[in-house]
């Protein structure tokens, strides 16, 4: 990930963020060349210990329980975000897709996420892009 896409918390976790995705900005600007939900490689996965592991089954309730944590404050995640692009701004449906990304998403439709981003093909080819265009991921 570019440094725009790393934060350090109090206590020096690196954590991957991406302001833009969730905003429904995606790589290439807005090509559709990533349309995974997020990025979730197999490396990050081989990194758990893989799909059957103990840690992985622990990620998948962490995001979710996530997950449900946003759909709590999704309205004051959305006002947030209409005050900071304002209502003039070019990406001013950024609060409907934000809203729309989280609001209803069941249990199950939250795990699908992970598992439709796992290894995802539009992942692996923009990677596979950035990599022979000198780009680094």
């Amino acid at each position: 990930r570019h440094n725009g896409n790393i934060m350090l918390d109090s206590e020096g976790h690196i954590i991957h963020i991406d302001f833009g995705f969730i905003l429904g900005d995606s790589p290439g600007f807005n090509m559709n060349f990533e349309s995974a939900a997020f990025k979730l490689t197999k490396e990050y996965a081989d990194l758990m210990g893989g799909r059957d592991s103990p840690a992985w089954a622990e990620f998948k309730d962490l995001f979710v329980r996530g997950f449900r944590v946003l759909q709590l404050h999704v309205e004051e995640l959305c006002a947030l975000v209409q005050l900071y692009f304002g209502p003039n701004a070019l990406r001013r449906n950024s609060v409907e897709v934000l809203r729309s990304r989280i609001k209803d998403a069941s249990d199950d439709d939250i795990v699908k996420l992970i598992y439709d981003s796992y290894n995802a093909m539009s992942t692996r080819g923009y990677d596979y892009y950035q990599r022979q265009n000198g780009i680094r991921d």
